[in-house]
């Protein structure tokens, strides 16, 4: 059982030491690599941030925009309801203005034709 315990024992000082041998091959390969990863991160997060920082930019203009094109739909619908009212208006004149004539035109050419009898008879 001791023999068997040292072999189990043995077994695991010749794999930490395997390990030991493989991280310290692998260790200068990060060494020199992890900068170049840090380096390469580090633009991707500034192009990120670049890019989210243009998107904020996008985002407001474009609510400025939006604000800007309500403001103006509002006032055009305003000057349209404006117009819409003094061609109303206008058109209510012009029909009370027209009854008017027409109305009063028959008594004025009856009187006229009156005038006009009156006149030539007294010619003859």
């Amino acid at each position: 059982m001791t023999n068997l315990i040292d072999g189990i024992f043995t077994l695991q000082i010749q794999t930490l030491n395997t390990a030991k041998v493989k991280r310290a091959q692998v260790c200068p390969q990060l060494k020199h690599s992890y900068p170049a990863f840090v380096r390469c991160a580090d633009k991707s997060d500034n192009k990120w941030l670049c890019l989210s920082n243009r998107l904020d930019g996008v985002r407001e203009r474009f609510q400025e925009t939006s604000n800007e094109f309500e403001s103006a739909r509002k006032r055009a619908k305003k000057a349209k309801q404006a117009f819409e009212k003094v061609k109303r208006e206008r058109y209510d004149r012009f029909m009370r203005c027209f009854e008017h004539v027409s109305n009063r035109i028959d008594d004025i050419y009856k009187v006229r034709r009156c005038h006009v009898c009156t006149v030539r008879a007294q010619h003859v």
